[in-house]
């Protein structure tokens, strides 16, 4: 019996140690995406004076959107083709519950996406990334 018992023990921490390790890594990734595209939107606007615009757009599935110049769409189906790509796979978040929105007026924008664990930016939970970087406030700027 307590043999049992503590094999259960040990089963349960591994358990919590592997999710840890999985959130962690999530978020991780969902930064890197991030920065990607704030990149990404940094060379089109550097090209077409402006960033996209877009009232509310979700990026969804991974690489199903690409963002090209602004004459054939900005962000469109990633089969489609555009003479300018700035991002092939437009990234979505790693969870298919949580979902990467962008929006924008064209002089600046806002992604919005959670995190699941502390990270460099903060604790778990809401953020924007924006022209100046990533912090907790919405808003496009």
């Amino acid at each position: 019996m307590i043999v049992i018992t503590v094999i259960l023990i040990l089963s349960a921490v591994a358990i919590m140690t592997l999710n840890s390790s999985r959130a962690k890594a999530r978020d991780s990734k969902r930064l890197s995406d991030v920065r990607r595209l704030q990149t990404a939107l940094e060379f089109f606007n550097a090209d077409e004076n402006s960033y996209p615009i877009y009232d509310k757009i979700e990026l969804g599935l991974p690489n199903s959107v690409k963002l090209c110049n602004r004459s054939a769409g900005s962000f469109i189906d990633a089969s489609a083709n555009c003479q300018i790509t700035y991002m092939d796979g437009v990234p979505a978040d790693p969870l298919p519950a949580s979902k990467l929105i962008y929006s924008s007026d064209g002089k600046g924008y806002d992604i919005s996406f959670k995190t699941e664990t502390k990270t460099e930016v903060g604790p778990p939970g809401a953020y924007h990334a924006h022209t100046i970087g990533i912090d907790q406030r919405s808003g496009v700027k």
